[in-house]
């Protein structure tokens, strides 16, 4: 339901250079990273919905390692991952 819409939002974000942000307390489901990736998304972010500072960063590790297209980390968690084709 809804797919193309989703699509042609991500295709619009993607082509901006726009980041697409996971948020790891409610994460989006797979699919919808699959279309990022597709439609030529080459960035992600990570938010923690961080409301308490013992939040911060929750579930990024799970995150990183979650379903969908692989995003290894650089040299160190500052920089930008590079996408995987």
């Amino acid at each position: 339901m809804f797919e193309e819409e989703f699509r042609h939002a991500l295709r619009a974000a993607a082509q901006s250079g726009r980041a697409l942000e996971i948020n790891t307390r409610l994460p989006m489901h797979a699919t919808i990273l699959t279309w990022w990736h597709e439609k030529g998304g080459d960035a992600i972010t990570f938010g923690s919905d961080a409301h308490l500072p013992s939040f911060v960063a929750h579930g990024f590790a799970d995150g990183a390692d979650g379903p969908g297209p692989r995003l290894p980390p650089g040299n160190n968690p500052h920089e930008l991952w590079d996408r995987i084709d």
